[in-house]
């Protein structure tokens, strides 16, 4: 993967304090991983969990889906290991 995770961290937590600047409440994000090559996918996982980090205890709640079709079980359990979860919460599968 060839991004800067500091910098996009950094990106998602200054929207938020636009956010609030401006009398939101907070920020809901939402995020596909549909352009995700497998090669990436480690990398993907360590990026998964910095963000999850970065946003605990933020006003900010953080959507994001993974196409059923190319995520195996084990991917799914990987991305669980990465997420903070905190109440409320719900995870959903959904089947096109």
């Amino acid at each position: 993967m060839n991004f800067d995770m500091e910098r996009v961290t950094r990106a998602w937590n200054d929207k938020l304090s636009r956010a609030l600047d401006r009398g939101y409440e907070g920020m809901r994000v939402s995020a596909s991983t549909s352009w995700l090559e497998r090669k990436d996918w480690s990398s993907f996982c360590h990026y998964e969990k910095v963000v999850n980090d970065s946003v605990v205890d933020q006003k900010m709640t953080l959507l994001c889906t993974y196409p059923m079709a190319t995520s195996g079980a084990a991917d799914l359990l990987d991305v669980v290991g990465t997420t903070s979860l905190r109440s409320p919460c719900e995870w959903v599968l959904g089947v096109d």
